[in-house]
């Protein structure tokens, strides 16, 4: 009995850490957010106003979903910023890797979420403003 609190006493503490599941998505940016634009990159500026279609993202603190037209697009796993990253950013790994991963930054002055290619260089950043309730 001795030593099974004795290997209890020792593993209990180590499971926490083991186990805990730490914040990546700041929580006030966790929700719903509209696209408002793209640019930089090879490609041209788009905006909202002037293409035929919408987009949004959805934040969960671990997992991101990307719709077009309320069609999934594209979705993600969210994992800690990188080294040397700033404070409310977040790595987002597309879930089937269809294109290079994307790097989160999320302003909360301005409530305005950006993402931007986390190894690509030539491709846009995205923009997009929080959806009020």
């Amino acid at each position: 009995m001795r030593k099974l609190l004795i290997v209890l006493v020792l593993i209990v503490p180590l499971g926490c850490d083991v186990f805990e599941n730490e914040q990546t998505v700041p929580v006030a940016a966790i929700g719903n957010w509209e696209w408002t634009h793209s640019a930089g990159g090879w490609g041209p500026y788009a905006d909202a106003d002037s293409v035929d279609y919408t987009m949004k993202l959805t934040l969960h603190a671990h997992e991101a979903t990307w719709y077009r037209d309320d069609e999934i697009t594209g979705e993600f796993w969210i994992t800690e910023r990188k080294k040397g990253w700033q404070e409310n950013s977040f790595y987002m790994k597309w879930k089937d890797k269809k294109s290079c991963d994307l790097k989160g930054r999320y302003n909360s002055a301005e409530n305005l979420l950006t993402l931007s290619s986390a190894g690509c260089t030539d491709s846009p950043s995205h923009y997009f403003k929080k959806v009020s309730h």
